[in-house]
């Protein structure tokens, strides 16, 4: 399948052929085109959203788990899990 869009003077033109002249969009055909951008502009923003908040809890939940790992290492090892807690810091930072 071909489709391809081009401004031509200014006015979005589209063409389903690469032989065939490029038609300008109507008004309709427009308004159209916006409406369905801005849903899937929405929806990709609650996708963000959503994907944010998983990303915050995997942190959290990591966070947990290396916590109880080092408190246990350092029973063991020493401090040989101090870089875990570092890495831990540096990603909530970048949540933040």
């Amino acid at each position: 399948m071909y489709y391809e869009e081009k401004i031509i003077d200014g006015v979005l033109c589209w063409r389903n052929n690469p032989d065939d002249e490029f038609t300008p969009y109507t008004a309709e055909q427009l308004s159209r085109k916006y409406e369905q951008e801005k849903e899937q502009t929405l929806c990709l923003r609650e996708i963000e959203e959503e994907l944010r908040a998983q990303l915050a809890r995997c942190v959290d939940a990591l966070e947990i788990m290396l916590n109880v790992n080092v408190v246990e290492a350092d029973k063991t090892y020493g401090t040989a899990y101090k870089h875990c807690e570092d890495a831990v810091r540096a990603a909530k930072e970048t949540r933040a």
